[in-house]
């Protein structure tokens, strides 16, 4: 969003009008909201009182960078755990894998939350037209076959005493 200043600071501006130097790139409504429409540069002015204004703003377009997520965290699980992928593109497709191998365009694809039965760990990315494939995220999980009621340490905490035995 831009806004007019004026100098002196009292001076009044009768008229104006935005423009985009390239609009295929950003483009400028009358109020001064750009809207980015294609990787690239270009630079946006304004036209006070019939005159163009020489401080023209750059204005940089690129392409957004996927982010991926998973609703659960390294760690310890029972069988049967679902573990949810998410990014933060509605479209974008994800692809795995379970074996700690990298993932590509030709391993499994998500469409619904995995199911971990055995140790894992899971690689995935995602991609979508338009956008910045995103990083390999990376999580391991040791899945157990007893029932799971607590972990220790708790999560984001961390062990002081380095020789610690379950009793």
């Amino acid at each position: 969003q831009l806004t007019l200043a004026t100098y002196p600071q009292y001076s009044t501006a009768e008229t104006t009008s935005w423009h985009s130097r390239n609009t295929s790139i950003a483009s400028v409504s009358s109020n001064g909201t750009v809207t980015g429409k294609s990787p690239g540069s270009t630079s946006v002015y304004c036209v006070v009182n019939g005159y163009i204004n020489t401080n023209d703003v750059l204005v940089n377009v690129s392409k957004p960078k996927l982010t991926l997520s998973a609703d659960k965290p390294s760690g310890l699980y029972e069988k049967g755990t679902l573990v949810t992928l998410s990014c933060n593109k509605f479209g974008a497709t994800i692809y795995y894998t379970l074996d700690g191998s990298t993932p590509n365009k030709r391993t499994m694809t998500y469409t619904t939350p995995v199911r971990l039965d055995n140790n894992a760990i899971l690689k995935a990315f995602a991609v979508k037209d338009g956008c910045i494939e995103s990083d390999v995220l990376s999580i391991e999980y040791k899945i157990s076959s007893l029932k799971v009621s607590s972990t220790y340490p708790e999560q984001d905490s961390e062990v002081q005493r380095a020789n610690i035995v379950p009793t």
